[in-house]
């Protein structure tokens, strides 16, 4: 099985769920834990739609990531065809949905980025998880007691 933590905007929340998944933060993750996992930083457009590996779980499934500044669910569309015409069952990969409260936020966060003030687009990114940790915590458990 692969699991895709797909991020609207932002790779926050998409690498905080997959750290969590994968057991590598505690939860809640305090901010300086956050600032240490591979990927938790702003989105930029050379990121759209690539591949990031993190890790292997406890099961031997396989863990990416990755992110779109628009349109998830084209996106989810677009890869459950590709997976089709390889002959890839869907069910192989599960692709999990992790959106900010407001969509705008991972603009913003890039914005502050682009400024060089990377330590503030943490800081809100860190924000960000914070405020959907419940949402997160809920997606991760449903996804391992889905492949147990």
């Amino acid at each position: 099985m692969k699991y895709l933590y797909l991020g609207l905007n932002d790779f926050y929340l998409s690498s905080a769920a997959a750290a969590m998944h994968l057991e590598l933060v505690p939860v809640p993750p305090d901010y300086g834990k956050l600032r240490e996992i591979k990927h938790f930083r702003p989105f930029c457009r050379c990121d759209e739609g690539m591949f990031l590996r993190m890790g292997t779980d406890k099961r031997g499934n396989e863990v990416y990531l990755a992110a779109v500044s628009a349109h998830p669910e084209i996106f989810v569309r677009g890869l459950n065809s590709l997976l089709a015409a390889c002959g890839i069952p869907p069910a192989e990969v599960k692709i999990i949905l992790c959106q900010p409260e407001n969509p705008q936020i991972g603009r913003i966060v890039s914005l502050l980025n682009k400024l060089g003030l990377r330590a503030a687009a943490d800081r809100l990114g860190a924000g960000m998880v914070r405020n959907r940790l419940s949402d997160l915590k809920r997606l991760i458990f449903m996804q391992k007691t889905v492949s147990a």
